[in-house]
């Protein structure tokens, strides 16, 4: 499976793998890699650092598969709700279930210029 990613509920824009933010070397802001889901409807957020790849590392270290929480399959395109870290406060931490939109530049392949 190579990188896939979805966009953030609030303000439209990726959420982006920490490989995509080293690649612009400093040109992105590190916080659109720090990201809030909920893989499913019933389910309690997961914050933490996006990888691209499905997995999401929490603020303990411990790292989360998403994509088999959602109960799919890594190439098939789901619903999931999910959030910019900062986005999801300005928001007012909201719980009430509104899938995302699946991101077509999969949160890689970026220009550095909407990020900033």
């Amino acid at each position: 499976m190579g990188f896939s990613s979805y966009e953030c509920n609030y303000c439209s824009k990726s959420i982006l793998s920490h490989h995509a933010v080293d690649h612009y070397r400093g040109q992105i802001p590190w916080r659109y890699t720090k990201s809030v889901w909920f893989p499913q409807e019933s389910m309690a957020p997961i914050i933490g650092s996006y990888d691209g790849y499905g997995n999401v590392t929490d603020q303990d270290g411990v790292e989360h598969d998403v994509y088999r929480m959602m109960d799919k399959e890594p190439e098939q395109v789901y619903d999931c709700m999910v959030y910019h870290e900062d986005c999801w406060h300005k928001a007012g931490k909201p719980t009430e279930w509104k899938p995302s939109e699946y991101a077509e530049d999969q949160g890689f392949f970026v220009g550095p210029q909407r990020y900033n």
